[in-house]
């Protein structure tokens, strides 16, 4: 019967009651804190795009929808929503260079 005064004990485990010791595979605190300022910083990015800039950057990067599809939802030419990604793109390695995110 399991009771839980006492430590599980395994078939190789000896009896002076030591508990088994299980590595942590998750990321690191520090690892978890650049990943969240990264994050903040390409948010702030995406803030000062114009508006028209930042929804097509959001739908092809973020969701992953084609440059076809950006056109038609969007109702604009493909070319413009080519221009429109590939200057918000700029604008925004522009932007996370000067914050030494790029």
């Amino acid at each position: 019967m399991l009771s839980i005064a006492e430590p599980l004990k395994g078939a190789n485990d000896d009896d002076d009651g030591a508990c088994m010791q299980i590595a942590d595979i998750g990321p690191r605190p520090d690892e978890v804190f650049e990943r969240n300022e990264i994050i903040l910083h390409v948010k702030e990015a995406l803030e000062l795009l114009p508006e028209h800039s930042k929804n097509v950057i959001i739908l092809r990067e973020f969701y992953g929808i084609s440059y076809e599809e950006i056109a038609h939802r969007t109702k604009t030419q493909l070319g413009t929503v080519k221009s429109r990604i590939a200057r918000a793109r700029r604008k925004m390695q522009s932007q996370l260079e000067q914050l030494n995110c790029a």
